[in-house]
């Protein structure tokens, strides 16, 4: 029987997502590989988690490409003059044309001045290695600062380049502006309505707002000549979805999103985070997993009663049950959690999903989302 004290137990989920977000960002690359236990697939963590963590080691382990040391920016030739840029945990798309570079996305994490990586790299300095040619247009794939924040850097050295987003993008900065001051996302002057076409040269990339995935105002960028498509926050081939399916704002939106990317004849998915590149089945697969998740909050809603909590209470004193029927939200708190644990452990003892990295850190993030979703919605 859980405490009903006020200060509960931080639910376990929350507890690993904590400890592999720290893991990530905080990270040490000092161990050598043979200091580390080999990480379990499926958590995606060491167990236990060792004082000093190796990022390079816990990206191989998944098989992930490039190979790379946190800090150290890769940057993967697509052919026709496309690029990835990443540092492991997030990715910037290029394309280099006759007439200039259109890049999608600034991530300060990937380095910008006055902010370099631990190597000393910035993502202006990784497009350079590859070109002279000066940044035409930046696209925002969207408003998060995690992917955009370092857009300021870009358009200090290119004072002229035309940043383009969607309608809902440029509303969403304009109040952050107008809320900080110190917001440094520079705003949009090129606007996505429904489709545009942006050229350099002989490259073309096709940015379109198909509705809500992730966030509002989500672009769709599609290279055809490479068979190239990104949409970012969706879609983390090999790894299940970030917490809470990636934070979505619109669950039946992001249900929808891998039909919309399905209808692309893409060959190569960007999905803006970690060290995979994806293909149709990655898409395929997340697409799969996100159904089984909707299909076990189903259940689970079916299943769970205020019933059952009322049996749990009957082992409790008779103040101790006054109490805890006194506060509402606890009670409710309680069902919750119990829909929310009986999904979990429908998908992540489903062996079709057994190969997905981090399966039983944010699946149960995942359900409490799905079941609020089925509710609400």
């Amino acid at each position: 029987m859980r405490s009903v004290s006020k200060f509960r137990k931080v639910p376990t989920y929350l507890r690993r997502q904590f400890v592999m977000l720290a893991v990530i960002v905080f990270g040490g690359v000092n161990a050598s590989a043979q200091d580390i236990p080999a990480p379990s697939f499926q958590s995606g963590l060491p167990d236990p988690v060792p004082d000093v963590f190796n990022l390079v080691d816990f990206l191989d382990e998944f098989g992930g490409f490039p190979r790379h040391a946190v800090g150290k920016l890769d940057t993967i030739e697509l052919g026709n003059g496309a690029y990835v840029v990443t540092e492991g945990v997030y990715q910037a798309f290029f394309l280099v044309g006759r007439r200039g570079v259109i890049l999608v996305d600034a991530p300060p994490s990937l380095g910008v001045p006055g902010a370099t990586t631990q190597t000393g790299e910035t993502l202006l300095g990784a497009i350079a290695a590859v070109t002279d040619r000066p940044i035409r247009h930046l696209v925002y794939s969207h408003e998060h600062k995690d992917h955009i924040a370092g857009a300021a850097a870009i358009r200090d050295a290119f004072p002229y380049v035309r940043i383009h987003s969607s309608k809902e993008t440029l509303g969403s900065l304009v109040r952050a502006h107008a809320q900080d001051s110190n917001d440094s996302r520079p705003l949009p002057n090129r606007i996505v309505h429904h489709k545009s076409w942006v050229r350099s040269g002989r490259q073309v990339v096709q940015l379109s707002d198909r509705g809500t995935a992730h966030s509002p105002g989500d672009l769709y960028i599609w290279a055809p000549r490479q068979k190239i498509l990104m949409l970012v926050d969706v879609v983390f081939p090999k790894w299940v979805p970030f917490s809470s399916l990636a934070l979505t704002d619109d669950v039946r939106g992001y249900i929808n999103a891998h039909d919309q990317i399905l209808a692309f004849p893409f060959e190569t998915f960007i999905g803006g985070h970690l060290t995979r590149l994806g293909g149709r089945d990655d898409v395929e697969k997340n697409l799969e997993y996100v159904l089984a998740v909707r299909d076990a909050a189903g259940a689970a809603l079916g299943t769970v009663g205020f019933g059952d909590i009322s049996d749990e209470t009957a082992v409790m004193s008779d103040a101790d049950a006054f109490v805890y029927f006194q506060n509402p939200f606890a009670l409710f708190d309680e069902f919750l959690q119990d829909v929310t644990q009986v999904c979990a452990d429908i998908v992540e003892s489903d062996e079709r999903f057994a190969s997905m990295a981090a399966l039983d850190v944010f699946t149960a993030s995942h359900c409490f989302t799905m079941q609020n979703s089925l509710r609400l919605d």
